[in-house]
Formats: C-alpha cells, structure tokens, sequence
C-alpha cells in the first residue's frame, strides 16, 4: 500500500488492469496465457508482491482468467488495538473480499501492527498458513520472523497469535489447502510431470497461449 506508483498488468485475454498500491492482480493461468507488467510511470519507484499459487491437476486444463480488485475495494477491520487487517481474498475476522472464483479458494490478508500489538487469527483444521514479513518483525508459534523472511505453519493449531515487535510489524498471510500433488516445473511452466511441460512448450510455439506485443 505505500507504493509511490502502481504497475500496469497486460494479457493476451485483452485485460488491461493498472495495479495501484494495495491493489492485487490475480492470473489464474491455467491452460496458458501470455501477460506483461511495467511500472505505470517510468523512472518512479513501484513495489509490490508476487505469489505463485499451483491449481490443482484438473483445474490445469480450465480456460485461463484474470481477477482484479482495486485497494479502495478491500476490506479493512481493526480487531484489536493496534491492528489492521485488508482482507484481500477469503474471509477474515467477521470480512470478506469481494473477489470471487478463483478454481483454488485461497485466503490472504494483509496484516499491520503496532509495536508490541498482537493478533489472534484462525486457519482452517485443514488450511495451512505461510506467513511473509515485509516490514518489522513478529513472534509467532515460538518462532522470530524478521523482515524479508517466511514462516510456513502447517497445523493442526487453527488459532495462530502474531505479536509485532518494538518496531511494529507489516505482513501477508496466505492460507489454502495443502495440494499433495508433484511439482515440475521449467521456465514459465508448471505442470504435474515433465509431458506436462512438453505440451505446455508445444502449446505456446503453436501460438495456442495467445499473443501480446509488448509495449516498451
């Protein structure tokens, strides 16, 4: 959110999305897709996150799709003293993102806290968390997690209590069901086994992932 500029995201599907601070773009892949992102003002400063999220072996061959949800859209609630919470997707705290459809439900919040505050947060009895810090440091399970650094909590505690600092805290934190399913991946592609990849690479030479001329 304290980006000073936003990137603007492209695709083959035809979307033109600007991602403003707080804003999250989602591209649900799928069977393919190309996309491009660049600053929205060259020569200014821009930050943000990326997250790659695996569908599941089915979900791999549905059409490919774009979500977007701008900041001002986002959720906020303040359940304790000293914390904010965006619900950017799922359900957090008594909110819950209007972003809907993705084939592979996934939470994800963005989570502020104030020197010393602490908060109380479920994960589904079947959900595991990883947790991102990007500014500050927090404890959490026992663990010290300083910024720049990720802590994964894979259960079974479904009440999870972060505790920021004495510089406060800014983190992610994203929950989903474990997939249990392998992982091949090389360049762009992710795909179950190494023929996935050598479909997906014929697909792409055969234009069947579309195209898209880049713009700088």
């Amino acid at each position: 959110p304290d980006s000073a500029r936003g990137i603007v995201n492209r695709d083959s599907l035809g979307d033109r999305s600007l991602i403003g601070p707080g804003a999250l773009h989602w591209t649900q892949a799928a069977t393919g897709m190309m996309h491009e992102e660049i600053p929205e003002v060259r020569g200014v400063d821009c930050h943000g996150m990326q997250l790659f999220v695996d569908l599941r072996g089915d979900d791999k061959q549905i059409a490919p799709r774009a979500f977007h949800i701008d900041a001002a859209d986002v959720p906020v609630v303040q359940p304790a003293e000293g914390a904010t919470v965006r619900v950017v997707l799922g359900s957090s705290h008594g909110a819950t993102s209007p972003l809907v459809g993705l084939a592979e439900p996934i939470g994800l919040v963005d989570v502020g806290l104030a020197a010393g505050a602490g908060l109380d947060h479920h994960v589904a009895a079947d959900e595991c968390a990883v947790v991102l810090v990007y500014r500050g440091s927090i404890e959490v399970e026992g663990m010290s997690v300083e910024a720049h650094h990720v802590a994964v909590l894979d259960g079974p505690a479904t009440s999870v209590m972060f505790r920021a600092g004495i510089d406060g805290a800014a983190f992610l934190v994203l929950t989903g069901r474990p997939m249990e399913q392998p992982v091949v991946f090389r360049g762009p592609f992710v795909s179950l086994d190494h023929a996935g990849i050598d479909e997906l690479n014929r697909r792409f030479r055969h234009g069947d992932m579309g195209s898209l001329a880049p713009s700088f």
